[in-house]
């Protein structure tokens, strides 16, 4: 109940790529068993009156070490219609800021297009994701 109240009434109001990290690697080793791997984190930077401030930091990599590694920051600011908690948990968090995700995951495909590969399409949220913090 309390994350459906959250979803209503907080909006991403702006975001900021704040940096991109987007490594193109060595495809001439010919690994058979590359796993595509996924870990973010958010951050509560700032919060003031009714404005949240989180950061996201998207990682997405290979294990063993595959043709590209990308690390994506963005800043989102969120206002809320209602008034907002002293503290946050992190499951409130990830509701609110699932917008930069989407954002995320649009910049990945096209970076990887760059690479002069297929694009990358990915979903924001998977079971395979790792969250930092989980």
């Amino acid at each position: 109940m309390e994350r459906e109240k959250w979803n209503e009434n907080t909006y991403l109001l702006d975001s900021k790529l704040k940096k991109i990290d987007a490594r193109y690697l060595d495809l001439s080793r010919s690994e058979e068993n590359l796993d595509l791997s996924r870990k973010f984190d958010f951050e509560l930077v700032k919060q003031e009156e009714n404005t949240l401030y989180i950061k996201l930091i998207d990682h997405v990599f290979f294990k063993p070490e595959g043709p590209f590694e990308i690390t994506i920051d963005y800043l989102g600011i969120f206002k809320s219609e209602i008034n907002l908690p002293e503290k946050i948990s992190k499951d409130i968090l990830k509701s609110i800021a699932y917008p930069l995700l989407m954002h995320s995951v649009t910049l990945i495909a096209n970076i990887t297009e760059k690479f002069g590969m297929i694009p990358l399409i990915i979903p924001p949220l998977s079971e395979g994701d790792e969250d930092e913090n989980d």
